[in-house]
Parts: structure tokens; C-alpha cells; sequence
């Protein structure tokens, strides 16, 4: 199992830990009390009452080391799914020793504690001290440790202090397999998406044609049927077998609040499983990211596309806020003439629909997914309890969305409505009837 990369907080010099803690100045109080109450009063016995809190300042100024060490913080695992728990692993080394040290973890929100973020230990001499958490991933995308607390003191408590860092330990949180491959079946998936014959003649299963026998031709491929009949070698030519270029775009503009994070899981969900669909299949596929960034992935084979894809779509999530608009439509030129586009987007950007809408002019065959949200089918509801600011701005968010859906319709662009409680399945097949109706030049 790959350990993943650590980071280091360096604990010599720093002033912050060799400060007086309170245990120090109270027991220099009673002391200094006693001593004064032995004098004002000329009880030499009150001073048998305070000689053990002078002998302790004494030992603790005595023994007293600068705070000497190297804490590292690292993640048994980089990659995990959903569910699933990681470990991490917060390793203390010092040559002097510490006498008391102790270790509190803060971890982002994608990242729940099982147990306690915080445990004390000792570092001997010249040895390294290995402290264990368990964090369990409750959400796709890109976690990491946000804060590391260290506590240190000498062993009598006297002198120490805190010091907080920033954990550069990130850990990749996918979505589950299981669920992934189980949303579609590959042969099902093949006959829903719309796959094609490649019209080139090559090896495959379906026949293209029959012709007489050419020098360089496979004896493999003769038919002997019809060379019997013709009284010459005549060879079947056939159809590679099926081959699909697929480029799968997901809106990434939205992510700011739960209803929009929640319509930007399940895009992802559904661009894995189409992804994972194609791929199976021998097919070609690429990813074109659109939001805070561009990211465009060529279409290629094999699984380790799938992994590429994943990464991806994982990094969808960990975009700032403040950056989650694309300010200019990316060049569409790259995008395979013959490749089918499948477009995952609520199409709440005016600049996600150019998109669509220019790919689709090249002539690529275009479908859209449009997810949907509980609040979006109770909006009439929702715009009642609200201002009339308010109400104004989302009826005019509504009216250019539905303006926008409009034009890619006339354009001949697929659109369907993806409700929160319908398979992915069931979606993709609305598509591919979408287009048998668009090729038998019905009305969409």
C-alpha cells in the first residue's frame, strides 16, 4: 500500500514553545508567598510548606531543553472511495526528547472523525513516535487535513506552548465502484447510447461485403459457400467491430450552496458511468471539463483513460468559489467531427449554452442531461416566501435558462430533464429516442 506525501513542521527554535506556562508562575506565587509569610511573621516552618513547589522551579529551570523535533503528518492512503476509511499517521522525532506532547487534527468537511482527533505521548531520545487517526470519507472530491495543533511541555509542565500549522496532506475521495458499475450494463448501454459500425472494412462480426479474391487477402476470411458456387476464391469482407467516439462535457460552474453541489455529484455520477460504459466497450472517450477551469481530456482507450477521467472529475470540487466561471467558451476544434457529445449541465450559464450550441454547429450529434432538483420542481413554492428582489432575479434566471434550452432545441440539440429520482439508465434511453425521432424528422 503507496503512503502518500507528508508534511513536516519543524519544532526547533520556535519561540512559541518555550514560553512559562501557568503551573510555573503559580508555583513562583506560593513560593514567593511563603517565603514573605515566613519572614512578616518569623515562621521558619511555613517555608517546609513551600520548599517542594521551589524544588520543582528549580528541577524544571535545571532540566529545562529548547524544544528539539520534526512532526510529520502523512496519509496511509491518497485514493479512497466513499465510505471508506484512511489513516492518518502523525510520526514525532526528536534527539533530546520531548516530555509531553500532544497532537489535535482538524480535517476538512469531506472527512469525518472515527474516534478521537487528539492523543498525548512522550518522545524518548533519539527515537520516533508514531500517533494513529482514523477519518472516514463521507463526500467525493478532494479532502485534506486543514489544521495541525501541537502541544508541548517539559515533564514538569513548566515550560512549553502551542503552535498550529496548515497540513499539506490531501487524500482523493472517488464514488463508490460498486455503484458506478452497477448503474449500467454494457450491452444494454451499447444499444441505448446510440454506438455505430465503423464504416471501414476490416475484422469484425458484421458483413460489409463479398468479393472475388485479391492478392494480400486472408485465406481466414474466404467464403467457400460462394467460391463452390462461382468456381473461384470469393472472400467476406466485414465491419470492424463497433467503434464510438464519445466526449463528455460537465458543467462545473455551480458548487456554492447544497442544492447546486448536490446537481454537480450526480453529473459526475452520471459522466463515470458513461465513461466506464464506453470504455468497457473498446470505445474512445474524452472529458471536457467546463467551470472554473477548462480541462479538456483527448479521447482515448483502457483503463487507464478511466483513471484519468476519475481524476478529474474527483478535482471538480475542489475549485474555489470565487473562480467557478468559465469567462470564455474553449476552442471546440479539438472535438472529433464524428464523436458523439453528451452534456451534462443544467444550463443555468449563458456561456455553457454557446458552448452546446457551437459544438453542434460543427455537426456533432449533441444530447443533454439537465438535472434536476427537488427545489427546482417546488419553485413556484419557494418564490412565494420570498422578496420580491429575489423573486424577480430567479424568474429572470428562469426565463433566459428556458430561452437557452429553446434555442439548442431548434438547433437540434437532445435535451432531457433528469429528474432526482430517475436512473441514469432510463435517462440515456429518453436520448436515444430523442434522436430516432430527429432522424425520422419529427418534432422535438
Amino acid at each position: 500500500m503507496l503512503e502518500g506525501p507528508s508534511t513536516s513542521v519543524r519544532l526547533t527554535g520556535n519561540r512559541e514553545l518555550a514560553r512559562r506556562l501557568p503551573l510555573f508562575d503559580v508555583c513562583g506565587l506560593i513560593a514567593l508567598a511563603g517565603l514573605v509569610t515566613a519572614i512578616a511573621f518569623r515562621r521558619p516552618d511555613v517555608l517546609a510548606l513551600t520548599t517542594p513547589f521551589v524544588v520543582a522551579i528549580a528541577a524544571a529551570l535545571a532540566l529545562w531543553r529548547p524544544v528539539d523535533g520534526v512532526v510529520k503528518i502523512r496519509a496511509d492512503r491518497t485514493r479512497i472511495v466513499e465510505g471508506e476509511d484512511v489513516t492518518i499517521l502523525v510520526d514525532i522525532t526528536s534527539p533530546s526528547g520531548i516530555g509531553r506532547v500532544e497532537i489535535e487534527l482538524e480535517p476538512s468537511d469531506r472527512l469525518v472523525a472515527v474516534g478521537s482527533l487528539r492523543a498525548v505521548t512522550t518522545v524518548k531520545s533519539n527515537s520516533t513516535t508514531t500517533l494513529a487517526f482514523t477519518v472516514r470519507a463521507s463526500d467525493w472530491g478532494v479532502a485534506k487535513i486543514d489544521k495541525l495543533t501541537v502541544r508541548v511541555c517539559d515533564r514538569f509542565a513548566m515550560f512549553g506552548g502551542e503552535l498550529d500549522a496548515r497540513a499539506d496532506t490531501t487524500v482523493t475521495i472517488g464514488l463508490p465502484e460498486d455503484r458506478i458499475s452497477a448503474s449500467l450494463e454494457a450491452e444494454r448501454f451499447r444499444s441505448i447510447v446510440g454506438s455505430h459500425l465503423s464504416n471501414d472494412r476490416g475484422q469484425g462480426m458484421e458483413i460489409a461485403d463479398i468479393r472475388p479474391f485479391q492478392p494480400g487477402d486472408s485465406t481466414r476470411n474466404i467464403n467457400w459457400r460462394i467460391s463452390n458456387r462461382r468456381q473461384e476464391p470469393w472472400v467476406t469482407l466485414r465491419h470492424p467491430d463497433r467503434s464510438t467516439t464519445v466526449v463528455i462535457i460537465v458543467d462545473a460552474h455551480d458548487g456554492e450552496n447544497d442544492e447546486q453541489r448536490m446537481t454537480q455529484r450526480r453529473s459526475v455520477s452520471a459522466a463515470m458511468s458513461l465513461s466506464r460504459g464506453h470504455l468497457a466497450l473498446h470505445d474512445r472517450v474524452g472529458l471536457l471539463v467546463v467551470g472554473h477551469t477548462v480541462q479538456w481530456l483527448p479521447p482515448k482507450l483502457g483503463r487507464n483513460q478511466l483513471f484519468q477521467i476519475a481524476d478529474r472529475l474527483v478535482a471538480v470540487s475542489n475549485a474555489p468559489e470565487a473562480s467557478r466561471r468559465m469567462y470564455r467558451p474553449p476552442a471546440v476544434s479539438t472535438i472529433p467531427n464524428n464523436a458523439i457529445v453528451v452534456a451534462v449541465s443544467p444550463l443555468r450559464d449563458p456561456l455553457m449554452v454557446s458552448l452546446v450550441a457551437e459544438i453542434r454547429s460543427r455537426g456533432n450529434p449533441v444530447s443533454v442531461l439537465v438535472p434536476q432538483t427537488e427545489q427546482a420542481r417546488s419553485s413556484r413554492r419557494r418564490l412565494r416566501i420570498t422578496n420580491r428582489t429575489t423573486e424577480q432575479a430567479r424568474r429572470l434566471a428562469a426565463v433566459e435558462q428556458k430561452i437557452g434550452v429553446q434555442s439548442l432545441r431548434e438547433r437540434g440539440v437532445g435535451i432531457v430533464a433528469w429528474a432526482p429520482d430517475e436512473p441514469v439508465i432510463t435517462v440515456i434511453d429518453s436520448v436515444r429516442q430523442l434522436r430516432q425521432a430527429m432522424a425520422r424528422g419529427r418534432s422535438w
